[in-house]
């Protein structure tokens, strides 16, 4: 979403440019830990069913969950009659097209807060296989035009949550080859669960220690996603875990270990968020007695402390078909007034 060149915005014939839907680039309102730009989607009242499209070689979803993307938009959806829907996501491929009966999945884009950085969930496990293995077409449609809108859209990625193996990864993105002594960049490598490791000199060493369930983080209750025509999902319920981390600058002379440290101290921050596909962990630094370290003792290693919030899904979503009636049933009651008083008939 950091450039306009790739997207088409198109009238509602799917053919000629539109003049009513836009994408435009979006400096101002900068997501905090991501980069200064976004996909300015803007639409007028009369951009129903205008469309903004971008085309790929065909990118491969098979082994992925779902679509994470980030929006922050001046007008507010939730599905009801007063706040409807007004931003659509569909897909398609060279053998299933956008208007291709079969290809039936869409999604809607809930807002439920103006103005504001939110995240947004799409399963993609109903999209038909013949889109899901080799994806060309992504497609947003204005839905509703009641009033016009402009809508941020950024960082659009396709995921699948491996809960300790994603914050191994982006624990190893932030450390190595990050930071250069004597022109040689300093390798960042993960414990070996056998303890033997080989690695030449100077590295960082990142090892899990502990993982914790979090009880009194854990909620009984399912977020709704997955917003369509023919209803919205109760996602799975979560379990909450801490996952705690050691990490070690392991260097021959004390220059080059000083360097890695405050290295570590100024991308580690003391309490801060770790990015993990898409999505801000809440990490700390902890304190850890000697005798609670790996070997039970103080060390001249100086290992460093942090520990990780994060979540893992257990089950799989429910589709919930929304209510559209309420009927209520009432006994009829009169009142009338004799005397003074007044009486039930």
């Amino acid at each position: 979403m950091d450039s306009a060149a790739p997207w088409q915005a198109l009238a509602p014939d799917g053919v000629t440019p539109s003049t009513e839907l836009s994408l435009t680039v979006d400096t101002s309102h900068p997501r905090v830990g991501a980069d200064s730009s976004a996909g300015l989607v803007s639409g007028t009242v009369k951009a129903l069913n205008n469309t903004l499209r971008r085309n790929f070689a065909g990118i491969d979803l098979t082994n992925l969950d779902e679509i994470r993307l980030w929006v922050n938009s001046d007008r507010p959806a939730d599905g009801t009659s007063e706040l409807p829907f007004f931003l659509e996501m569909r897909l398609a491929s060279a053998t299933l097209a956008l208007n291709d009966p079969n290809n039936t999945w869409q999604r809607y884009l809930p807002i439920s807060q103006v103005r504001t950085w939110e995240s947004v969930r799409l399963g993609i496990g109903d999209l038909p296989a013949a889109v899901r293995s080799a994806v060309t077409v992504m497609q947003f449609r204005c839905s509703d035009a009641t009033t016009a809108f402009n809508c941020d859209v950024d960082d659009i990625l396709a995921v699948r949550d491996a809960v300790v193996g994603d914050v191994d990864a982006a624990l190893l993105a932030l450390l190595n080859g990050s930071l250069v002594i004597n022109t040689q960049p300093v390798a960042a490598v993960l414990h070996p669960a056998n303890g033997t490791l080989t690695q030449t000199r100077p590295y960082f060493e990142i090892t899990q220690y502990d993982l914790s369930y979090m009880r009194e983080r854990t909620s009984s209750t399912r977020p709704r996603g997955d917003f369509t025509d023919a209803g919205y999902t109760l996602r799975p319920p979560s379990n909450a875990y801490e996952l705690s981390y050691q990490f070690t600058a392991v260097a021959d002379d004390r220059a080059s270990q000083a360097q890695m440290l405050e290295f570590m101290m100024r991308t580690l921050p003391p309490r801060g968020q770790l990015v993990v596909n898409g999505l801000p962990l809440p990490m700390e630094s902890v304190f850890v007695d000697p005798v609670d370290q790996i070997g039970g003792f103080r060390t001249d290693g100086i290992p460093v402390f942090y520990r990780i919030s994060t979540r893992q899904e257990v089950g799989s979503s429910d589709l919930v078909k929304a209510t559209k009636i309420v009927t209520v049933d009432g006994d009829v009651r009169s009142l009338s007034q004799a005397g003074g008083k007044v009486r039930a008939a």
